[in-house]
């Protein structure tokens, strides 16, 4: 499947990076639900918010290279994903 699909190599993280991801994930979901209640101004400041948060599960969840797919977090893989969410920031 993994020849056909190039999408189907995203990691099956196990024990403390799956935590961070699963609270990355419920932030993101607790983020964007509480957005039509917020202040009509403050919509505007969230879709950086919002493609940070993406990016930063997407840097995570999936390898930077193909062939090296593995169940752990690389460092070049958490630099990625840490520069995504300073983007949102700036």
């Amino acid at each position: 499947m993994k020849k056909v699909d190039k999408e189907s190599t995203f990691r099956k993280l196990t024990g403390y990076s799956s935590r961070i991801v699963y609270i990355i994930a419920v932030g993101f979901h607790v983020f964007s639900s509480t957005q039509p209640f917020s202040v009509p101004w403050l919509l505007s400041c969230s879709d950086p918010i919002h493609l940070s948060f993406a990016f930063v599960l997407v840097f995570l969840l999936y390898p930077f290279r193909t062939k090296s797919v593995s169940n752990k977090l690389r460092w070049h893989d958490l630099l990625f994903a840490a520069f995504a969410g300073l983007v949102g920031l700036y």
